[in-house]
């Protein structure tokens, strides 16, 4: 641990984990609040048309594919999203880099 402590675990990978405070890195040194978790990453000139997963893509220590999974994991146990959130963040997903 190099960084906080973090929350109660609700889900956990390799690198993150899904908590009662938000989607943290397990070194604690990375993490943002669960009511964040939908927030536009974009320039502010389109709606939602880039999420965490595309912010979370140009930093090169980031597991992409155990973010996303994380990034879905918590949309889902915050129970937030409505049905045009999920259909824009399946489109977005197309424009994710491909894993290395």
């Amino acid at each position: 641990m190099r960084g906080e402590e973090l929350s109660e675990i609700w889900w956990r990978g390799k690198q993150w984990a899904v908590t009662a405070y938000g989607v943290e890195c397990l070194d604690g040194t990375y993490h943002f609040e669960k009511k964040r978790v939908l927030e536009n990453m974009g320039d502010g000139s389109a709606p939602q048309t880039r999420w965490w997963p595309h912010h979370m893509a140009e930093k090169e220590w980031v597991d992409l594919d155990e973010f996303a999974t994380a990034w879905l994991i918590a949309i889902l146990l915050y129970r937030q999203g409505s049905k045009a959130d999920i259909k824009r963040i399946l489109e977005s997903f197309a424009r994710l880099p491909a894993s290395k």
